[in-house]
């Protein structure tokens, strides 16, 4: 899941922020642009779980 964000949807924000590298955002001491990216990969793997449980409790799978 992480290289389906780092190679393909932080490319599209890259497309958003031209000449930003978004990793590099902070303030401070806190990476923000860091934790973004995690953010999004925690997001996409939550949700392919829960698509997942949805499919194995409707064909009757426990």
């Amino acid at each position: 899941m992480k290289s389906l964000v780092d190679n393909l949807v932080m490319p599209l924000v890259s497309l958003v922020m031209p000449g930003v590298d978004w990793t590099t955002i902070a303030f401070g001491q806190f990476l923000v642009g860091k934790f973004i990216g995690d953010l999004i990969t925690f997001i996409i793997i939550a949700f392919v779980i829960f698509i997942l449980i949805k499919i194995t409790t409707r064909i009757g799978i426990k």
